[in-house]
């Protein structure tokens, strides 16, 4: 894509931060004023056509990850965040990707192209707890049944 679109295709530059924001500010795919109207959310969600197809779901985990960037760096560039007390607190709850693949089949094609998300809990005792230990969103492929 990048050949045959320009170096405008890629947007991150590796290993510089600074150079990635300054370039996400400069193309204007972060939309300060409006976080939501974003294209850095907007196009690969598909809501802007481009050509790299669909990569992320509203409401799954990378565009809550983007939206959570766009949403604080907007309030810092407007001013909300003044002192390190009104700064978002972190999660407690770690992330660790995995190449293990849970598949949920007989899923209505109805449900096509929505998201769907499974999360798991701990088990003491036969009790489940309220300790999630793993959770999957990915949009279900209707015309195979399947997510």
């Amino acid at each position: 894509m990048v050949q045959e679109n320009g170096d405008q295709i890629s947007w991150i530059k590796l290993r510089d931060p600074e150079e990635t924001l300054a370039y996400m500010l400069d193309a204007k795919i972060i939309d300060t004023e409006n976080p939501a109207n974003s294209l850095l959310l907007r196009k690969p969600t598909q809501q802007v056509e481009h050509g790299g197809g669909q990569k992320i779901v509203v409401g799954d985990r990378s565009y809550k990850q983007f939206r959570r960037f766009i949403d604080d760096y907007a309030a810092i560039v407007q001013g909300d965040y003044v002192k390190g007390n009104q700064l978002p607190h972190p999660h407690d709850e770690v992330s660790i990707v995995t190449d293990i693949w849970l598949k949920i089949e007989g899923v209505p094609a109805k449900f096509d192209k929505m998201l769907l998300q499974a999360d798991f809990y701990q088990l003491i005792d036969s009790v489940p707890t309220n300790h999630r230990v793993a959770t999957s969103d990915r949009p279900v492929f209707g015309k195979g049944n399947l997510w």
